[in-house]
């Protein structure tokens, strides 16, 4: 079982991105969990998608001890370390999140903003750039099952942004594997 919390501020995608992700591991036949949280703000409140992915039946959905952390808020990211597991990996945009370099958390510091708007001229695409980044490192579906649940879920004029946002996620992974702020 794996339990995964995206997290960052509303406007981001967050949602959005833990809604792809889900359906992406139904694509590859997980048993799937999916609940988001947001702020009453419409845009510019802590928002959250949890995940938990099983071969198995899922007897309790909610996030208890989080397996992957992927970060695009300093706030959120701080809210969500106490259920981080100690073995646990934390992925985080560094164009929005800096790290404490002295925790004992394994960090993959990716500069997902950064890529997007100098890539995409879109910063709105960097949650897929981070999504597709953190699937990487953290080998959490399949990329096939990533692409399709993209062309299902995202509205079609924002399709190919967001395939294009998924492959500059992955070539960064594959170029450095992120950069590593901390590892065990």
């Amino acid at each position: 079982m794996q339990q995964i919390r995206l997290c960052g501020l509303g406007g981001q995608g967050i949602v959005m991105a833990g809604a792809i992700l889900a359906q992406a591991a139904f694509y590859d036949k997980k048993s799937v969990s999916l609940s988001s949280g947001y702020g009453s703000q419409v845009r510019g409140g802590i928002t959250r998608s949890d995940l938990i992915f099983s071969e198995a039946f899922i007897d309790f959905p909610m996030v208890t001890e989080i397996d992957l952390l992927i970060a695009m808020l300093q706030e959120a990211l701080q809210e969500s370390l106490p259920l981080l597991k100690g073995n646990g990996m934390i992925v985080v945009d560094d164009s929005l999140v800096k790290v404490d370099p002295s925790s004992p958390a394994n960090y993959r510091s990716i500069p997902a903003t950064e890529i997007a708007i100098r890539e995409l001229n879109n910063e709105m695409a960097a949650n897929i750039v981070l999504l597709s980044a953190a699937n990487a490192v953290g080998q959490l579906v399949r990329e096939d099952s990533l692409q399709k649940a993209i062309r299902t879920l995202v509205p079609p004029p924002l399709v190919d942004l967001n395939l294009k946002a998924m492959q500059l996620g992955l070539k960064q992974v594959e170029r450095d594997g992120g950069k590593r702020i901390q590892m065990q």
